[in-house]
Parts: C-alpha cells; structure tokens; sequence
C-alpha cells in the first residue's frame, strides 16, 4: 500500500513538472511569436525612395531640355560674340559680308550657336558651342549661280529685285537677304529668302515682271 502511494505521487509530481515545462514553452513561443510581429508590425513604416523621386530633373526631350525640370544647357555666349569667333576663325571682317545670319538651337542634347556668313558667291558656315565658344565644325563653298545675272537687258537687276522683296518685311535689310537669278524651264526669276527677327521668308521673283510667283514664311 504504502509502495503504491509512492509511486503515484511520483506520477503526480512528473504530471506537474511536465505541465510546468509546456507553461514555460508556450510562454517563450508567445513571447518569440509577439517579438516576431512586432518586427514585422514596424517593417512597413520605413520609408522607400520611388524612381520618380530620385530623379532629379525628369525625362530628357528631344530638344535636349529636361521635361519637368530646367534646361540641361545654358547659352553663356551671346550672338554677338558667336559671330566675333566665327569671323576672326574665316579672317574677315563685318564690313565685307554681303550676308549673316546667326541661329540658336539645340544638337544632340547640346545648345549651339550656327553661323553662316556670305561674301558674294562664298559661304562660311560656322557650329560653336553656345557654352564654350569652341568651334565644333567649320565649312566653306563658293555656289556660282549668286553671280548670274540676266541676259536679258529688259530684266530687273539684283538690286531691283532685291528692293521689291525687301519692301515686304519691314526692317529687314541686305544682309539679311540671299537672292541669286536663273532660270527655272525657261522662265527667267529671281529667288531666294530673307531671314529675319527668327522668320524665314523664301520667295521667287518673275525676273522681267517683278511679280512675285511663291511667298512663304516659317520660324527660322
């Protein structure tokens, strides 16, 4: 009897050093699960940068300039200085061209300045970086048909022509302008275009008439 006493408060002992042992698990697994949610509970409050944000002047255009933001390239140059470069690089000076023109635009991504300068019948054409001034390109020509002139003793000179087409852009002068003669199936003209405060305007001229056949006009 006293044997089998024994042995059951040895079971009942066991029973309860075996329930205290799962109390004390299932209080660690509580405590590991609550750590573990707690870390997943801070998780999304950290912050992320989206690619929108860390850009910091948006898409590129094809003009070169940042769509959304400031242009990539500022013009340090100024035409007159442009100019100044291009005629001291061809070794003339202002008072003999017959013809300028100066153009500010973008190439690939980059401001240039394009110059075409005439004497006569030669054409200097110039490309400087609008920010350095340094000469990205260089060109030189002779086009012969700007020394024709008329056979015809009856048909305008040049510089009748040129007076006539002139009168249709106030403020435009000589040098603005690039008239040649020649002869188009037969029928003698005068044609050319006139480029002036950022227009282009191109024309032909009946040589004999002085009637003018096409007019058109577009941003240069």
């Amino acid at each position: 009897m006293k044997r089998r006493q024994m042995i059951l408060s040895a079971v009942a002992a066991g029973m309860i050093f075996a329930g205290a042992f799962q109390s004390g698990a299932v209080a660690v697994m509580a405590e590991q699960s609550a750590a573990e949610s707690g870390i997943r509970a801070k998780a999304p409050q950290q912050s992320t940068t989206s690619d929108a944000d860390a850009g910091s002047g948006g898409t590129e255009t094809e003009n070169g300039q940042s769509r959304g933001g400031a242009a990539k390239q500022t013009a340090e140059l100024t035409e007159e200085q442009a100019k100044e470069i291009a005629l001291a690089d061809a070794d003339l000076t202002e008072d003999e061209l017959t013809g300028i023109r100066v153009k500010l635009d973008w190439d690939d991504g980059r401001l240039i300045y394009e110059v075409d300068m005439y004497v006569d019948a030669e054409e200097y054409s110039y490309e400087l970086d609008a920010a350095s001034g340094a000469i990205l390109e260089s060109d030189y020509e002779v086009d012969r048909e700007y020394d024709n002139v008329p056979s015809d003793p009856d048909a305008l000179t040049k510089e009748e022509a040129s007076a006539i087409v002139l009168e249709k852009v106030e403020g435009a002068t000589e040098k603005d302008l690039r008239i040649k003669y020649e002869l188009d199936d037969g029928r003698e003209i005068y044609e050319g275009d006139i480029v002036y405060e950022q227009r282009e305007y191109e024309f032909e001229l009946n040589a004999k008439t002085g009637e003018l056949l096409e007019w058109s006009e577009e941003k240069y």
